[in-house]
This record gives structure tokens, sequence and C-alpha cells, in this order.
């Protein structure tokens, strides 16, 4: 059986993802594709792994090797039950949200978390999903739930450590390999898929599927300047960043030095992540040219029309191939498997 292990992360429209899930999920089961969600997860089928890992106790890794086990045998009856892919999402298996601001750092333990879990998925081919976005736009997701929950607006200090942390995504996905080296990783940008539910299945899964009930394609927004001014009792916190109904505290100087990373870790992604993972950007593809019309010789004409010249370029491609083949060049130029007018045979 397939498994796909969707780590959000927070802010990335995990939540719409859930929710468009939950919406379809009878539908998907008859297809074979079972779901397990943060209300499954976190109600004690995963007891004891989402601690994190500086306080675990001796009870809380008993806890955790009896959810492995607990894992493995649903993970048998759905097979069982002609279950063929599994989805297991919820975000908090990369780390929690708080913890990311309490350590001014992206996910500084995802190897520590996930790496408990690889034993529950021996045996099974596992995909891991994993979606990105702008770090000024995580950050202030971040920063704006904890408003909303009562805490204070952040500082200068606080938005300048988490500007110049040193983790970014690139070192999050080296985390997620190191943890789980068996699995697939792949990776898509949340500006693209934000309001595509179903497309982010269909790169978690390998597969597209059918009969889809509509949901809101966006089920937790950001919160509003007036919402956080609510939740504050004051005004918007930092009214001058408030920008189109948009709270943004990171200055000018800190979205510079934020876009720039983000642009390091799309250079990353996308000359091939050293093999760790598969970029899925999903920006359209350019159409293919038009194929050129290949130069017709008028010799040797036949009943089968004119004869095509073979591209010169290839010609020197074969040669400079048989040189390396043969050993470069014949002493003598009669025996040389080197084409004659292509030019020096070869070196010595």
């Amino acid at each position: 059986m397939e498994i796909a292990l969707h780590l959000g992360a927070h802010g990335c429209a995990s939540t719409s993802f859930h929710t468009y899930l939950r919406a379809n999920q009878a539908g998907l089961l008859r297809q074979g594709l079972a779901c397990k969600l943060p209300d499954v997860t976190r109600s004690g089928w995963m007891g004891g792994l989402f601690r994190h890992p500086a306080q675990i106790t001796l009870a809380d890794e008993m806890r955790g090797r009896r959810a492995v086990g607990r894992m493995r045998l649903s993970f048998a009856l759905a097979q069982c039950a002609g279950v063929r892919q599994l989805v297991i999402s919820d975000p908090d298996l990369l780390g929690r949200r708080r913890e990311n601001l309490s350590a001014t750092a992206l996910y500084p333990l995802a190897s520590e978390r996930l790496i408990r879990l690889r034993d529950a998925f021996a045996g099974h081919r596992l995909r891991i999903g994993l979606s990105i976005r702008s770090p000024e736009d995580y950050w202030t997701f971040c920063l704006a739930r904890e408003v909303v929950q009562g805490r204070a607006a952040p500082g200068v200090d606080l938005l300048d450590r988490l500007t110049t942390q040193p983790r970014r995504w690139r070192h999050v996905i080296r985390d997620l390999k190191r943890a789980l080296p068996e699995a697939e990783i792949v990776v898509w940008p949340f500006e693209r898929f934000l309001a595509r539910p179903d497309h982010q299945l269909q790169l978690l899964t390998g597969q597209s599927w059918s009969a889809w009930d509509a949901v809101d394609s966006w089920a937790r927004r950001s919160p509003t300047p007036a919402r956080l001014a609510a939740a504050s009792g004051a005004s918007a916190p930092d009214a001058a960043a408030v920008t189109k109904d948009r709270w943004m505290p990171f200055d000018a100087e800190h979205r510079r030095v934020l876009r720039a990373e983000y642009r390091r870790d799309l250079a990353w992604l996308k000359a091939g992540a050293q093999g760790f993972a598969r970029w899925c950007d999903g920006a359209p593809q350019p159409a293919p040219a038009a194929a050129s019309v290949p130069f017709k010789s008028k010799r040797n004409s036949g009943p089968q029309g004119p004869e095509t010249r073979p591209d010169r370029a290839e010609v020197i491609h074969a040669a400079t191939q048989n040189a390396a083949l043969f050993g470069g060049r014949s002493n003598d130029i009669r025996h040389s498997r080197i084409e004659k007018g292509v030019g020096r045979a070869g070196t010595g």
C-alpha cells in the first residue's frame, strides 16, 4: 500500500486541504483512497508522537511505540479492506507553529520528530508532500495567529531574529530526507496551489481523482487588521504596516532579505534539490516549438522522395563518441572510424 504523508506546512492551505478531503471522503474511499486527518491523528491514534523531542519522558516513549504498532495494524487492516493509498495529513507532525516562534527558527526539530515515525512506514511506499511559501508571509501568518489568541504584537527584536534565523525551506527538506531516507519528497508552492486542493491531492498521491464536491477553496484565511484590532483591544498592530486589508509587520528591509532567501530556496529546488525532492511549481508549460523543416538534398532522389541530409551536429556528436570508443585518432586515416569531413579525428 502507498502512504502519502502531507506535512503542511502551517499557513499553506492545510485547513482548506482537510476540508476538501472531508467533503469527498466517501467518494475517495470508493476509489481506494483513505484519509487520516488531524481529528484522527490527534485523538490517540498517534498518541505520544507529537511530543516535543526535548520533553519526551519514558512514558511518552512507550506511548509512541504503542502508537507505531497501532499505525502498522491499521495499515494492514486498510490494505485488507481494499485501500490502495492512504493519506495522513497533519502539519503538527513537522513541528508546532508556536515552537517555531519560541525558537525563532523554521521547524528546527523536524528530523527528530519524524524519525520516530520511520518504523511505522516500514514495508510501504512513502511519499511526503510539503507546501512552502515566502518566509515573510509564513511568519506573518504565525504572528497573526498569536495576536488573535491574545498575545502581544511582535516587536522589532523578534522580527529581526525571524529575518536573520539561518533555517530556510531547503534545510527543512534536507531534514525530511535525513529522517525518512526511503521516502519520495514532493514540494509545491503555496502561492500557486492555495485554491487548488484537488491538484495538491494529485501531487501528493501521484494520480487524479474524480467526483468532487464543491467546497470553500480557502477555508482559513489570515486574520484581517480589523480582526487583529478586535483581538488586541486596540488599533491594528503596527497600523503603518497595514496595506489593502492585510497586516504585514516586516518592514521593507526585512522583506527584501526574506524574499532573497526564498529565491535561493526556489533556485535550489528548480535545480533538482540535490536529489532530495521533486519540485512541482504548477506553472503553465510553454508550448513545444514547431519542428523545423529538414533540409532536403536534391541529389539521390528516388521513388521515396528526396533523401534527408543528416544534421551536422549529430554527425559530430557520433564522431566524437566513436573517437572515444576506438581509442582516439587512428594512425592510418583509411581505417579511422570517424566520418570524413568532420575535422580532426581526435587526440592521441
